[in-house]
């Protein structure tokens, strides 16, 4: 009977999984450009620089070249 409940709950767990949105399933495997085809430079710039890919020098410098063009 045990036993029953647990694969009762596995089975639970697999509909979960495969009833949320697509964006949900491999969100962690896209490329990070991929993500932000639509989204404004200065998001894009947020991201990097939230990400760890560019240092505070370059986000700052990067931030003023947006804004002055």
């Amino acid at each position: 009977m045990m036993f029953f409940g647990f694969f009762f709950l596995m089975v639970l767990v697999v509909i979960g999984i495969l009833a949320m949105p697509p964006r949900y399933h491999h969100h962690h495997m896209m490329p990070p450009m991929a993500m932000h085809r639509d989204a404004m430079p200065e998001e894009i710039l947020r991201a990097r620089y939230a990400r760890g890919e560019i240092s505070h020098e370059e986000f700052v410098q990067m931030m003023h070249d947006l804004h002055a063009s």
